[in-house]
């Protein structure tokens, strides 16, 4: 078989693979809600949906599951009456609708959707349809802001996320294996492509030719990515499309665990939301997102509980705090005036950042609290076998602090050379002396440098205070600041 004839089998396989997909996942769908299809009826008896369709909508909306696939009846009803009809907003279809249409097509969501259940959602089911819920909920406020139509920027989010809500539903454990594996984002997309056969994307573009939309729509649904085209798009798709975008960055942010790239794209992303929504931003996103997200805690509370803490900022620090425990165990074994610096120094610290100044941060905000009175940083020149001191801080007691040369042999009479040869730090206290000093090797098992403090002999006595410990978490903090992350934890 020729490469050309290998290729056009295998598009032909991808193809039957996402076909059926199709078909599997457009017949089961998402789940239900039982309390919002039980609140719809109700409004129906009672009238409520004859005072205008926004409030039929409004109340579907709060169950995107039954939203979505009323949504899809209702146009696929509608077009065989008119194929000419595209889906522009999802007000246009619900325009007129009668009661006897609304329980109709209640009676055949309950019974099409009945295969799901929210009461048993997976973890990595519920994180992505909290995710489609947060960024579908951010792009409706943010468009309320403008001139575009708010209802068609929740459908433009929500369409960019159904590929992966319904493999989540409906190939749960292809999809819990997967993001345990590799997170959010495109990595999800690719790996799940490789498991599957197809892409969640690729299903998801397939899935909305089945709502018919219109080409603003169905642009600002695939323009997906980092950074969208500026040419090829109209005004309306380009805007809808980065509105959608700025939603998702807010929803990675609040999930910085599965989305850990969230940070880099988070602070261009906050700064539109504020220029958009003021001061009051979060709290109206946050209120959104409560409106359409509380019938989901009622169903399932301990799933969809995270749905009440909207908090990007908050949550990306934490993360960071989690990451530098993660990097510098010693942190959490400090008393808390350090522990404090610490983590600040941590949560600031950024994916890229400059070495020396994150280094000068750690002797001007750190090393004042630790009760370390003077100290030497000194990195090795191997071409030359020196130690050279680099920086100093304090009047340092020892003597000898110039550059000191090693020959290829360590000597034991200097504590700085001596550290190089010391498998973990040390520290010493001469008798009689008002000072003790603990020293340790920077860079793990072959040193790259050393770092060395002095501290009050009184430090050795405090039962609250554990010198080594304190020592070493510094000394992980400028391996970290210098980028030297190949110590273990000792």
């Amino acid at each position: 078989m020729s490469r050309a004839e290998a290729g056009e089998k295998s598009s032909e396989y991808t193809e039957r693979r996402l076909s059926r997909a199709v078909e599997h996942v457009s017949k089961h769908w998402l789940p239900y809600n039982p309390e919002v299809l039980k609140a719809v009826r109700a409004g129906v008896r009672e009238g409520r949906y004859e005072l205008g369709s926004e409030f039929l909508l409004a109340d579907l909306k709060r169950d995107l599951g039954l939203f979505s696939f009323c949504l899809r009846e209702l146009l696929q009803s509608q077009r065989k009456l008119d194929a000419s009809i595209l889906l522009t907003s999802p007000e246009v279809p619900f325009e007129g609708i009668s009661s006897t249409e609304i329980l109709s097509l209640l009676d055949r969501a309950e019974k099409a959707l009945a295969s799901h259940s929210l009461e048993n959602t997976k973890d990595s089911q519920a994180a992505q349809l909290r995710y489609t819920l947060v960024s579908a909920a951010t792009a409706e406020v943010l468009a309320s802001r403008t001139e575009l139509d708010s209802e068609a920027a929740f459908l433009s989010s929500l369409f960019r996320q159904l590929g992966l809500l319904l493999v989540a539903w409906n190939y749960p454990t292809v999809f819990d294996k997967a993001q345990r594996a590799v997170g959010g984002g495109e990595a999800l997309d690719r790996e799940l492509m490789l498991q599957l056969g197809f892409s969640p994307e690729v299903l998801g573009h397939s899935i909305l030719e089945s709502f018919c939309p219109d080409p603003d729509l169905e642009a600002a649904v695939n323009a997906t990515g980092e950074y969208l085209p500026e040419s090829g798009l109209s005004k309306t798709a380009w805007q809808l499309a980065e509105i959608c975008r700025v939603g998702e960055v807010l929803a990675q942010a609040n999930d910085p665990e599965r989305y850990p790239k969230a940070q880099a794209s988070w602070e261009e992303a906050k700064e539109v939301l504020n220029r958009s929504l003021g001061s009051d931003g979060m709290k109206v996103i946050r209120d959104a997102v409560t409106r359409y997200g509380g019938a989901y805690q009622s169903a399932n509370p301990s799933a969809f509980s995270e749905l009440n803490e909207i908090d990007p900022e908050r949550r990306l620090q934490e993360a960071k705090r989690r990451g530098s425990q993660k990097t510098n165990p010693f942190v959490e074994r400090c008393p808390l005036h350090i522990r404090q610096r610490l983590n600040e120094f941590y949560e600031t610290l950024g994916e890229s950042f400059d070495s020396k100044s994150a280094v000068s941060r750690i002797l001007s905000q750190i090393i004042p609290v630790t009760g370390f009175e003077a100290g030497i940083i000194a990195t090795i020149e191997p071409s030359r076998m020196e130690l050279i001191p680099r920086l100093k801080f304090g009047r340092i007691a020892l003597q000898k602090v110039e550059t000191l040369s090693f020959g290829g042999r360590l000597s034991t009479d200097n504590p700085l050379l001596a550290a190089l040869a010391m498998p973990a730090p040390y520290m010493s206290r001469a008798e009689g002396a008002e000072r003790a000093f603990v020293v340790g090797g920077l860079g793990g098992e072959n040193p790259l440098g050393v770092l060395y403090v002095e501290c009050g002999t009184e430090l050795l006595d405090r039962q609250d205070f554990e010198l080594l410990t304190v020592f070493k978490a510094v000394l992980r903090a400028i391996e970290d600041a210098l980028k030297l992350n190949s110590r273990k934890d000792a």
